[in-house]
């Protein structure tokens, strides 16, 4: 009987390379949430909005909080601004009340006030999405009861000039 480590067993080997190699492949497709930002802001400047809302939730999920010069690799900074740039989707694809939703947010997390021109930005997307909330609240209302269109002249009356010398009917001739 020989003393010292028994001899390595073809199992016990194959696991450990299966491991390694496994743990070696979950490395090199990190999932890092500026690889999400940067595919969302692709699929935003493609028009592809569907797509910018699910890299953008993705990029959320792994950072949430906004920033005007943020790190992402190496010594790489950037502006991130997922909140915005969520509305923006939202905005384009009709979903007014969850692109002011989305806009409310990067506001109230206030890293976007140090960006001048990410502020414009939401400011004019926002403005954009009161404009077609209003237009939208709008177009809703139902008509007027007794089928009168808003502007028009009641029943029996008539405009001024319409028939010389008639301002309605029971209304006196002016000579």
């Amino acid at each position: 009987m020989k003393h010292g480590l028994p001899a390595p067993r073809p199992f016990g080997l194959v696991a450990m390379l299966v491991i390694a190699v496994l743990a070696a492949a979950s490395f090199a497709r990190a999932d890092y949430w500026y690889d999400h930002y940067d595919r969302a802001e692709t699929a935003l400047e493609n028009g592809d909005w569907d797509r910018a809302i699910e890299e953008l939730q993705q990029a959320l999920e792994r950072k949430g909080d906004s920033g005007a010069r943020v790190r992402s690799y190496g010594m790489k900074v950037i502006a991130y601004f997922p909140y915005l740039k969520l509305g923006i989707a939202y905005y384009h694809l009709g979903q007014v009340e969850a692109a002011l939703q989305a806009f409310q947010t990067e506001e109230q997390l206030g890293a976007i006030q140090s960006s001048s021109s990410d502020l414009a930005e939401l400011e004019r997307y926002r403005r954009l999405a009161l404009e077609a909330r209003a237009e939208a609240a709008a177009a809703a209302q139902p008509p007027p009861a007794g089928g009168a269109v808003p502007g028009a002249w009641p029943a029996g009356l008539h405009q001024v000039g319409q028939r010389p010398g008639v301002y309605g009917p029971g209304c006196p001739q002016v000579a």
